[in-house]
C-alpha cells in the first residue's frame, strides 16, 4: 500500500507543476485553460486521496539529501501529514478549477501558475521530515505567497501588501529557524523521527523556550494578534481567487506547524504554555471579527473572518495543551479534535467565500458592499455557496462550524477538571470570548452576506454578467462540503481522531466519536449532541413549513401587494441599509476596543462656513504598524550608523572576512 501512496504523491506533485505550467501559458485559449483545470484539480484530488490513504496508518518515505550531510529524513508521508495533505487537496481542487474557469484576471498568467505551485509547495511543507527539508520549503512556499500577492505590481497597494507580508514572513520564520535549531541543537538531530523521541527529555527550559519561538514563528503565519497585519491587505489585494488559495490552503500550514511542533516534539508542556495559548486564542478571536465588523469591502471582511477562526483554533490547542500538561488524556484529545475540525470547516467554508466572491467582482468590478445588492438573482450558485460558508463561520447547525465550535466551548467549560486558579480562570476567560465572539461573527455575516446579494441593486444600470459552468460546479461542491462536514460530523470526528493518534497518544482518542450518530466532548456522561439528528430535523421542519406554506397560499383570497419595506421601492436600491450603517450599533458598543474618534473640520469663516467635513480615525487596535514602527526605526537607525562600512573596495572586504574567520576561529573551540 505504501507503493500506491508514493505513487499518488507523485502523480498529486506532477499533475499540479503541469497546471502551474499551464497556467503560465495562457492568453485567452480554452484548450490552455481546461488543461490547467484539469491538471490542478486531479492534481489536488490525487493529493487529497493520497492523504486519505496516509490517515488509516500507511506511510510512505523518501530519504534525496541523506547523502548531504542534513541528518536522517527528507519527505515522510505519516498520518497527521495525510491529514493536512487530505484537506488541502479538498480545499484546492475546487478554487483551481475555478480560478481556471475564465483564464486569468487580476495578476494574470504569473497568478493562474502560482497558484498551484503554492499548493504543492503546501504539501511539501506536511511532507518534510527534516529540520532543512521543512525550512527550505516553509521559505519557498512564503516565496510563492509574496508573489502571488505582488502578481498585480506596479500596483502600490498589491506591492505594499507584499513587501508587509514578506517581511513579517521573514521574522516569524527566523523564529521558526531558531525553535528548530535550538531542539536539534539540544537533541542532537536533524530528523522529525528522532525530535520526536528526544525532544520530550530535554530540559523544561529548552522547551519553554522553542514553544515561545514557535508560537511566534507560526503565530506569524496564522494571523495571531498582534501579528496579524500582514493578512488583511494580503488577501484584499491579491484576486480573489488567489486569495481563497491562501486562506483555505496557505494559512493552514500555520496549524499544522504548531500541531507537530508542541504536541509531537516539545513532550509535556507546563501549564501557562496552555494559559498564554487559550488567551491569545480568544483575544485574537474576538479582536478579528470586531475589526472585520468595520470593513466595507468583502474581501476584506473575509480577511478578519480568518484571523478570528485563527483564535478559534489557537483556543482549541491551548485545551489540548492544557489536558497534556494537567494529565487529562480527554481534554487533549478533545482540544485537538476541536482545533481540526475547525481547521477543516474554516477551509471549507473560506474556499467557498472567495469563489463566490470572485463571482461578485467578475460580475460587479467591485466587492465594495454599498456598491452590490441584489446578486443573487444573477448569481443564485455563488449566493448559495457565500451563504453556507457565512453559516458554517457563524456556527450555524447543520454546517461544520456548529460542530467544532460546539466542541470547543465544550472543551472550555471543563476547567473544572484541572487544577489551579489560574487555569480555570484562562480557560473560563476564554470561553466568554468565543461566546461573544460567536454572536459577533452571526451579526457580521449577516451584515456581508445580506448587503451582497440579498436586498435591491444598489447601482440598476449594471447587470452582472453570469458565472462560467467551471465556476458554479466549483461553488456547489463548497458548499455541499460545509453542509456535509457538519451533518456527517460523528464520522468526521472518527477521521479525524485516527489522523491525530500520532501526536495526542492513543489514550487521548476514541473519546470523542461514539458509535452510532453522536459525539460527546471527551467524557462520557457530560454532554452530547447529535449534528446528524438535528440536521434532519431541521430538514423535516424546514420541509413541513414550506408544505404550510403552499396550504395557505393556495387557499389564499387576498390581493397580493408589495411588502411595505420603508420606502425601498420608491426610493430605490440607495434607500437600503449601508454596510456602516448596519455596523452602528456595534461601533457604539464597543467603542471602548474601537476608540473611534471622529474629526470635525471647517472650511472658510469658523461663523459662517463654507463646508463642514467629519472623519474617523482607523482605530490603532487594528493597525499592529505601531507595535512595528519603533522596530523599524531602530533597524533603520543601525543601518544608518553600519552603512559607512560598505564602502565598495574589495580589500575592504576581505578584511572584514578575514577577521570574521579569525573570530570564528578563537570562538568556536571554547564553545
Amino acid at each position: 500500500m505504501s507503493a500506491v501512496l508514493g505513487a499518488l504523491l507523485v502523480t498529486a506533485m506532477a499533475g499540479l507543476c503541469l497546471a502551474a505550467l499551464a497556467g503560465a501559458a495562457i492568453r485567452d485559449d480554452a484548450r490552455a485553460r481546461l488543461a490547467s483545470a484539469l491538471a490542478g484539480g486531479g492534481g489536488a484530488a490525487a493529493l487529497a486521496v493520497a492523504g486519505g490513504i496516509a490517515i488509516f496508518g500507511t506511510t510512505a518515505g523518501w530519504e534525496p539529501f541523506s547523502g548531504f550531510g542534513l541528518g536522517a529524513g527528507g519527505f515522510s508521508a505519516d498520518r497527521l501529514t495525510g491529514l493536512f495533505l487530505c484537506l488541502a487537496g479538498i480545499a484546492a481542487a475546487p478554487l483551481l478549477v475555478a480560478g481556471s474557469a475564465r483564464g486569468p484576471k487580476a495578476g494574470g498568467r504569473l497568478a493562474a501558475a502560482l497558484r498551484p505551485l503554492l499548493v504543492a509547495l503546501v504539501a511539501a511543507v506536511y511532507l518534510a521530515d527534516n529540520v532543512f527539508v521543512f525550512l527550505a520549503a516553509w521559505e519557498v512556499a512564503v516565496i510563492a505567497m509574496f508573489a502571488l500577492v505582488a502578481a498585480r505590481y506596479p500596483d502600490p497597494r498589491a506591492s505594499g501588501a507584499a513587501g508587509l507580508l514578506i517581511t513579517l514572513s521573514k521574522l516569524g520564520g527566523g523564529a521558526i529557524a531558531a525553535g528548530f535549531l535550538l531542539l536539534a541543537a539540544r537533541a542532537g538531530s536533524f530528523s522529525f523521527a528522532e525530535l520526536g523521541s528526544l525532544g520530550p527529555q530535554l530540559g523544561s527550559a529548552t522547551r519553554s523556550a522553542c514553544f515561545l519561538l514557535f508560537l511566534a514563528g507560526f503565530g506569524v503565519k496564522a494571523a495571531i494578534v498582534p501579528l496579524q497585519a500582514w493578512l488583511p491587505p494580503a488577501y484584499g489585494e491579491a484576486d480573489a481567487d488567489s486569495g481563497g488559495v491562501l486562506a483555505a490552503v496557505a494559512l493552514n500550514v500555520a496549524f499544522y506547524g504548531m500541531i507537530r511542533t508542541w504536541f509531537g516534539f516539545l513532550g509535556e508542556p507546563a501549564t501557562w504554555w496552555a494559559v498564554v495559548a487559550l488567551l491569545a486564542g480568544g483575544i485574537t478571536a474576538l479582536l478579528g471579527i470586531l475589526g472585520g465588523i468595520l470593513q466595507t469591502r468583502l474581501r476584506a471582511f473575509i480577511a478578519y473572518s480568518s484571523i478570528e477562526n485563527a483564535g478559534l483554533i489557537v483556543t482549541g490547542l491551548g485545551v489540548a495543551l492544557m489536558g497534556a500538561a494537567e494529565r487529562e488524556p480527554g481534554l487533549l484529545g478533545l482540544g485537538l479534535v476541536a482545533a481540526s475540525f475547525q481547521i477543516g470547516a474554516h477551509a471549507i467554508a473560506k474556499a467557498g467565500l472567495f469563489a463566490a466572491s470572485a463571482s461578485v467582482i467578475e460580475a460587479a468590478g467591485s466587492d465594495e458592499m454599498d456598491r452590490l445588492g441584489g446578486l443573487w438573482r444573477a448569481l443564485p450558485l455563488a449566493a448559495l455557496g457565500a451563504l453556507s460558508g457565512a453559516a458554517a463561520l457563524s456556527a450555524l447547525p447543520p454546517f461544520g462550524g456548529f460542530a467544532s465550535e460546539w466542541l470547543t466551548l465544550e472543551g472550555l467549560m471543563q476547567g473544572f477538571r484541572v487544577p489551579g486558579t489560574g487555569a480555570h480562570l484562562a480557560m473560563a476567560l476564554a470561553g466568554a470570548l468565543l461566546a461573544l465572539t460567536a454572536g459577533l461573527a452571526a451579526l457580521a455575516f449577516v451584515r456581508a452576506i445580506g448587503i451582497a446579494f440579498a436586498g435591491m441593486p444598489r447601482e440598476p444600470g449594471r447587470r452582472p454578467a453570469r458565472d462560467a459552468p467551471a465556476r458554479r460546479a466549483a461553488l456547489a461542491f463548497l458548499g455541499l462540503g460545509s453542509l456535509a462536514l457538519g451533518v456527517a460530523a460523528p464520522w468526521v470526528v472518527e477521521v479525524l481522531e485516527r489522523g491525530l493518534a500520532g501526536v495526542g497518544g492513543e489514550a487521548a482518542f476514541g473519546r470523542v466519536a461514539r458509535p452510532g450518530w453522536l459525539i460527546e466532548p471527551g467524557y462520557p456522561g457530560f454532554a452530547s449532541i447529535s449534528p446528524t439528528a438535528l440536521a434532519l430535523a431541521l430538514a423535516a421542519f424546514a420541509a413541513g413549513l414550506w408544505a404550510l406554506r403552499a396550504l395557505l397560499r393556495a387557499r389564499a383570497r387576498g390581493r397580493t401587494v408589495p411588502v411595505w419595506a420603508s420606502g425601498v421601492a420608491a426610493g430605490g436600491g440607495r434607500a437600503q441599509y449601508t454596510a456602516t450603517g448596519y455596523a452602528n450599533m456595534t461601533r457604539v458598543i464597543f467603542n471602548a476596543v474601537y476608540r473611534i474618534r471622529p474629526r470635525v473640520r471647517i472650511h472658510g469663516d469658523e461663523r459662517f462656513p463654507e463646508r463642514i467635513s467629519l472623519s474617523r480615525d482607523e482605530p490603532r487596535i487594528f493597525d499592529a504598524a505601531w507595535l512595528y514602527r519603533p522596530v523599524i526605526s531602530a533597524f533603520m537607525w543601525a543601518a544608518e550608523r553600519v552603512r559607512p562600512i560598505q564602502a565598495g573596495y574589495l580589500g575592504l572586504y576581505l578584511l572584514y572576512l578575514a577577521l570574521a574567520l579569525v573570530a570564528l576561529l578563537v570562538v568556536v573551540p571554547r564553545l
